[in-house]
């Protein structure tokens, strides 16, 4: 089992549902991703993870 391959993998996931406005569900995945690319170092996924949490975030304050 990958770890650094499933946290890319969500959050990969997570843009494409961004996509679609499936806020939830993206807010879900980045939850899990973020952490985990945060403790393996991967600074070019954890930036854009951030970047599409804060997406959703913004999402929540603007449409909530």
């Amino acid at each position: 089992e990958d770890i650094s391959a499933i946290a890319r993998a969500q959050a990969n996931l997570a843009a494409v549902l961004l996509k679609l406005r499936k806020m939830q569900e993206a807010q879900a995945l980045l939850d899990r991703a973020n952490p985990v690319l945060a403790m393996l170092g991967d600074k070019v996924g954890q930036h854009a993870a951030l970047h599409n949490q804060r997406l959703t975030n913004s999402y929540w304050v603007h449409f909530n």
